[in-house]
């Protein structure tokens, strides 16, 4: 993940184990993440969410274009500077097409990670991100994360 560069993903500089301890240094954001923003502003204008989704999408376009799937797209691993978005926490990520033998799958965070992701038989793909950059969207316009699945949406308040 540290060779991943680009404008919208937080930089890892060094990694490693002290200890029991895994560490990695990476990317100062001052302004901390979409969840405590979410926290403290509840909504946000459709404006600024429509900000904050380019700058993921663009982030998460060329992971794909690496083949690589973040898997936990949600407001805690998305990082705030000012303006600035960047996406944080690759613990989940994987390379596309990637074998997992090890039995275990990680399911990522409730309400952002897709529903194929809680079955081990289905397959993880591009979409998997797809829909956890959807369910922040929902998150940033409604005030509301999104809990089950979502059959009609309340607008919300949100133009069409």
């Amino acid at each position: 993940m540290a060779k991943l560069k680009h404008p919208n993903i937080a930089a890892i500089y060094q990694y490693g184990i002290e200890g029991s301890i895994h560490f990695y240094v990476m990317d100062w954001m001052k302004d901390g993440s979409l969840a405590d923003l979410l926290e403290d502003e509840e909504k946000l204008s459709v404006e600024r969410s429509l900000d904050i989704a380019y700058q993921l999408i663009s982030a998460v376009d060329y992971m794909h274009a690496k083949e690589i799937l973040h898997l936990d797209i949600n407001p805690n691993n998305i990082l705030l500077d000012g303006d600035h978005v960047k996406l944080a926490d690759f613990g989940l990520a994987k390379q596309l097409n990637e074998r997992d033998h090890s039995g275990f799958r990680a399911i990522g965070t409730p309400g952002y990670g897709a529903p194929e992701q809680s079955c081990r038989h289905k397959k993880v793909d591009q979409r998997t991100d797809v829909y956890g950059l959807a369910a922040v969207f929902y998150h940033m316009t409604t005030g509301e994360p999104v809990e089950g699945y979502v059959s009609r949406p309340n607008n919300f308040g949100v133009p069409k």
